[in-house]
């Protein structure tokens, strides 16, 4: 997936996905936010201070995974893309080769 940073596209990796995702998670949680409504100005505030994740790269992950009222700064996740995401980034760190034989 690409995030837009300082006007230009740059990659971000599946991992930093999942752990921005995580953090995101944990935040709502932590902060008592509903995830229908949740704060956006709060939950990027505390991703970038306290786990350097920059505001541009959070707010694109939001867009990502639900939808974002600008005017309100409120962020409504889409709780199965989310999930979903959350769930192959678990199975990406447990991969192992699997081989199927055919009879």
């Amino acid at each position: 997936m690409l995030t837009e940073s300082q006007g230009a596209l740059r990659p971000l990796s599946p991992s930093y996905l999942h752990k921005i995702l995580e953090l995101l998670l944990m935040h709502i949680v932590s902060l008592s936010q509903p995830h229908e409504a949740a704060s956006v100005l709060e939950l990027s505030r505390s991703l970038e201070y306290e786990h350097e994740v920059r505001r541009e790269v959070t707010l694109q992950v939001m867009r990502w995974f639900g939808e974002v009222d600008n005017a309100d700064e409120l962020w409504k996740m889409d709780v199965e893309k989310v999930v979903r995401q959350v769930g192959l980034g678990i199975l990406r760190q447990h991969k192992v080769g699997i081989s199927v034989c055919h009879p």
